[in-house]
């Protein structure tokens, strides 16, 4: 259950983090060491699974295995080895995350585990976590969305992928 997890951090805060908010800038093999040694059919084939909006983390898991039992052993290999490195990296978050926390109000407590609850739900779609955190993030005062740094999911709606990803997969969008 924990490699869930992973795909969420892949979609919200590793893609976010290598600044593909930018129309000029797209996802490199780098960022998934494994996509080296693929054509770019097979890229093109994970990267769609990865970013698919409207189907449950669950399912893009089972996705994602299955395009990597599709490829040769070393690509299967440090495709694992990816994953292991993305959750540690997710576990060390989650307890600088718990640290950072530990002093908050009863409050903010309360609305910061309510995102963790969505964020780590495996049977939501990304576009149903969307909209959970849009409820989440209208329904505390101010003060809590500020002691707790919560965030309204900016910059997009809850009816199609945030528009970085969008761009990212050259997909059009009604913006554009």
């Amino acid at each position: 259950m924990k490699f869930f997890v992973v795909v969420v951090f892949i979609c919200y805060s590793f893609v976010a983090t290598k600044d593909l908010r930018s129309a000029n800038k797209n996802i490199h093999e780098e960022d998934f060491p494994f996509l080296l040694d693929v054509d770019e059919g097979s890229k093109k084939e994970f990267l769609d699974a990865l970013f698919l909006w409207n189907i449950t983390l669950t399912q893009k898991v089972n996705l994602l295995d299955a395009w990597a039992n599709k490829q040769n052993e070393g690509v299967k290999k440090d495709y694992e080895e990816w994953k292991t490195e993305v959750q540690q990296f997710i576990n060390l978050m989650k307890t600088v995350h718990e640290k950072k926390t530990a002093n908050f109000s009863v409050e903010a407590k309360q609305a910061d585990q309510k995102f963790f609850e969505i964020w780590q739900n495996d049977e939501l779609t990304p576009q149903q976590k969307c909209e959970s955190f849009w409820n989440l993030y209208n329904f505390v005062t101010e003060n809590i969305r500020k002691e707790a740094n919560l965030r309204s999911p900016s910059g997009f709606n809850c009816s199609e992928p945030p528009k970085f990803i969008l761009k990212t997969l050259d997909i059009p969008h009604e913006n554009d």
